[in-house]
């Protein structure tokens, strides 16, 4: 986890076509609570998002805060998931919060998993697996993947490919404008071949070492110089942000949220 003062904001503005206002969204991915992290490491890590977040909302009013996986590891511990339903729940009472599954929580054990998603919903936390939901005229669809796209049963090689049409196996077709909730970057040709107009992921964590002129180094697949490391991406006519994320081991390569405009 990162080191109390020194989580990071990095603003964007991405053009939408069919808004007829600005639309505000706070970003999160990667937060990654889990057995390796103990009440005051979690409580730390809670205080400083909120502190961030709240920063944003005095700037100017946030429309949605979007967490886009990851929120627990795959092994949460006995304080993970109360952790995170914590901060789900103080976020809820600044804004709307949507949250979409990364590979961690599809590899919850059942039970687990369940009482997660049960309890973000009790929060009033808008749970998106592979579903939408419609928020001042403005589609955001979550996307759940199978878990074959990130780990087959030899490792990371022989990953399923993600296509537009397993992308639209898994949420149907696209209504504009649409903002996609879906955790990995890898898959982004595809989701702009759907349709997506916009696209906020996580999941590559920066390239978790980062080396100045040369980027992110190695993605979660233990892929080298991944094509996407952080950042904004054009594809199709489609554009992907894509956050380092908060949790999880990193070199250079600070913890940030993104505060996210949207306009006309």
């Amino acid at each position: 986890m990162f080191r109390s003062g020194t989580l990071l904001v990095r603003q964007e503005r991405i053009p939408l076509r069919g808004i007829r206002s600005a639309f505000r969204i706070v970003h999160l991915s990667d937060v990654h609570f889990s057995e390796a992290t103990n009440l005051a490491q979690n409580e730390a890590v809670i205080s400083e998002i909120l502190r961030r977040v709240r920063q944003c909302e005095r700037k100017e009013k946030i429309d949605l805060i979007a967490v886009t996986g990851d929120l627990v590891s795959r092994k949460p511990g006995l304080y993970g998931i109360p952790a995170a339903l914590k901060l789900m729940a103080l976020l809820r009472e600044i804004a709307p919060v949507a949250f979409s599954l990364g590979n961690h929580e599809t590899d919850l054990p059942a039970g687990q998993r369940a009482e997660l998603l049960d309890g973000l919903r009790d929060r009033g936390v808008m749970v998106l697996n592979n579903a939408s939901v419609t928020v001042s005229g403005l589609t955001f669809r979550g996307l759940t993947l199978p878990g074959d796209v990130y780990k087959g049963k030899h490792g990371y090689c022989g990953l399923r490919p993600v296509t537009a049409e397993l992308v639209q196996q898994c949420i149907g077709q696209v209504t504009h404008p649409c903002v996609l909730l879906a955790h990995t970057p890898t898959g982004f040709p595809a989701y702009a071949q759907w349709g997506a107009d916009v696209v906020l992921s996580g999941h590559m964590h920066g390239g978790i070492v980062r080396v100045p002129g040369i980027g992110g180094i190695l993605s979660p697949e233990r892929k080298f110089l991944p094509l996407y490391d952080i950042g904004l991406f054009q594809e199709r006519g489609s554009i992907l942000s894509l956050t380092a994320g908060i949790g999880k081991f990193r070199v250079c390569n600070p913890a940030e949220i993104v505060d996210l405009t949207l306009v006309p």
